[in-house]
Parts: C-alpha cells; structure tokens; sequence
C-alpha cells in the first residue's frame, strides 16, 4: 500500500497527494533504548543456545552409539563458552555423554567459567547505573552563590 492518494482539484484535474503520518509503521512511533533492545534479546539467545548445546550433546551421543561421525569437541566446547554450558551439563547428566572423559570435563569447565564471567560482567553492566551522568543541582539565584562576578562600578 501505497502513502498516496489522489484528491481533484478545483479545475477537476488530479492530483497526487501524500498522506502524512498515516502509514507509520510501529517501530517508527516507539523508540527503543540500546540497553532496552539488548535487555529484550539476551534471554532469547541464552534460550536458544542452550537448547543447540543440549541438542548437540544429546546428538552426539547418538552417533557415538551408532559408530558414525561425530559432533567434535570443539564445537560442543564453543556452544558451551558461547552461553550453553548449563543445559550442556544437564544433558551430559541425562545422556551420560563425556563425564568419564576428562580432558574434555577440564576444558568444558573453563569454556562455562570464562561464559558465566562474560555474562555476569554483561548483565552487571546493564543493571549499574551510569556514573558521572547526574547533573549538578542548580544553584540557588541569591547573591552569595552566585557564581557570577559582581558588577562593580567603573568598568
């Protein structure tokens, strides 16, 4: 849909003429912080990381059953550093999936301490206020506090 319409004019000739305001879309008429917009995502992309790594764990196990190619562990270990650690370990648990193997135990360990880290200095950034922002109280208009030099006759 077009934001023009036709309108005749006093000589009976059409013209074109644009309607204002009309079609505004609804991003357009609310505006969103940067804060607010990152505040609305983040529990989304934890949501949805979470289910990958789980999904991933629990596929890989699958395939370790049936002999085929395997998920490597880098990209398990990336999904978990990548915010997906705690549903990981829940599926390590439920698929008893690479809890004897220790060297990847170490490094999945450090991928979800450097993740919850992250997070937490993300999430701890959003919720601080901004220091240093806050304007100074007005002074008060009487003649002590002025900042103001006062006029002094001669000059």
């Amino acid at each position: 849909m077009s934001a023009v319409g036709t309108q005749v004019n006093v000589k009976g000739r059409t013209t074109e003429k644009r309607r204002a305001g009309r079609f505004k879309s609804k991003a357009t008429t609310k505006r969103v912080s940067m804060a607010q917009a990152i505040r609305r995502f983040i529990p989304w992309y934890l949501l949805g990381v979470n289910g990958i790594s789980a999904g991933c764990i629990i596929e890989d196990k699958r395939r370790a059953l049936q002999h085929q190619w395997r998920i490597p562990e880098r990209d398990l270990i990336a999904l978990g550093a990548a915010g997906g650690f705690p549903a990981g370990y829940l599926a390590m648990r439920y698929a008893h999936h690479k809890t004897q193997k220790k060297s990847f135990r170490e490094k999945y360990d450090k991928a979800a301490l450097f993740s919850a880290t992250g997070w937490s200095l993300i999430f701890l950034g959003l919720r601080r206020p901004r220091l240093g922002l806050k304007q100074a109280p007005k002074a008060s208009s009487s003649p002590l506090t002025s900042s103001r030099r006062p006029m002094t006759p001669g000059r």
